[in-house]
């Protein structure tokens, strides 16, 4: 195994870790080639903002008038998180900074399960955020700062 001598690991943990991705739909077995990187298809795309569009809005109200300010303000901060798609560390601060603002808000929903499922739709999504930085496009990155803005706006106001 490449892998195993590459990363100086057993062959037991590489192959533990390679059925995880596998559960996970991240990489595929092919025969004859190996373990290859699971594709970004449209359809998974579309099926994730889908789960996401009606997820996230429900964690955003029940965490409304929960978010203490200075987590409202900290949050603040990672949303104004600028990126420069010509910067590969620029981009994976954004992705840590649109991480974090998502994660909280469904943490601070109270249900532990509605968070866990939505930290996974973010997981799948950001693969597809990271393909469409790197291939350049900063206006993705303008209006997730906008729209976040404008979540904890609304977050913040005292009868939320």
């Amino acid at each position: 195994m490449a892998l195993a001598a590459r990363f100086n690991l057993s062959k037991a943990a590489v192959r533990s870790a390679l059925a995880r991705l596998r559960a996970e739909g991240l990489v595929l077995a092919e025969p004859r080639r190996g373990h290859v990187v699971a594709p970004v298809t449209l359809r998974d795309v579309s099926d994730v903002y889908e789960l996401r569009l009606l997820l996230e809005p429900a964690a955003a109200a029940a965490a409304a008038g929960r978010l203490a300010p200075a987590t409202v303000a900290r949050l603040r901060g990672a949303a104004a998180v600028a990126v420069d798609v010509d910067d590969p560390v620029s981009i994976d601060r954004f992705l840590d900074a649109n991480r974090a603002v998502h994660v909280s808000v469904a943490r601070t929903a109270g249900n532990a399960r509605l968070a866990a499922i939505v930290e996974r739709l973010l997981d799948d999504s950001e693969r597809a955020i990271g393909i469409a930085l790197r291939a350049g496009a900063a206006g993705r990155g303008l209006r997730v700062r906008g729209e976040h803005k404008a979540l904890l706006d609304a977050l913040a106001l005292p009868d939320a």
